[in-house]
């Protein structure tokens, strides 16, 4: 019975250990910390779809070189990722900063690097990159490509329907 509660107590201690380790800094106790043993995460490569549909603004405002401001918001839906909301605040003429937030309170970031005139339609397509997030998007890399598929004025002056579909790579390092 004594060899069991013995080795019980070995098998106990080695999980325990390869948990945490325990380093010292100097010889306080509080200068003891805790750092869990973790095996890096390989990053994780999506190719990524979706749709998204909104409104745009453009608005008045004194912060702007050309006194105009565009603000967007909206929703969306994407492969692998599921739904999400959007807005962006940006000055007219500007590119755009955009913030992704999900369900769960994880947000990605992304920054517009060009945009250029669909020949077929008229429409521009919106080239952006990742710029990380937070929660699983913490640290993500990426690119993606909005196609704008509709562009309408509503009854508000300066109010605009919004909608497109994108395709995209992200790179998940968590």
């Amino acid at each position: 019975m004594k060899k069991v509660v013995i080795i019980a107590f070995a098998i106990s201690l080695l999980t325990a250990c390869q948990k945490e380790i325990i380093t010292e800094t100097d010889n306080t106790a509080g200068n003891l910390s805790v750092q869990e043993n973790k095996a890096k995460a390989k990053p994780k490569t999506f190719d990524v779809t979706g749709t998204v549909e909104g409104t745009t603004m453009i608005v008045p405002s004194q912060a702007c070189n050309y006194g105009f401001m565009t603000i967007g918001q909206g929703k969306g839906i994407s492969t692998h990722f599921g739904a999400f909301s959007f807005s962006n605040a940006d000055c007219l003429g500007t590119l755009h900063n955009t913030v992704f937030t999900y369900p769960n309170g994880d947000k990605a970031y992304t920054t517009q690097v060009s945009e250029s005139v669909n020949p077929l339609t008229g429409l521009p397509i919106q080239d952006a990159v990742f710029a990380g997030g937070t929660g699983r998007f913490e640290g993500s890399t990426g690119t993606s490509k909005l196609y704008i598929t509709k562009f309408e004025p509503t009854a508000s002056p300066g109010v605009y329907n919004v909608a497109g579909r994108f395709v995209g790579t992200v790179t998940i390092v968590k």
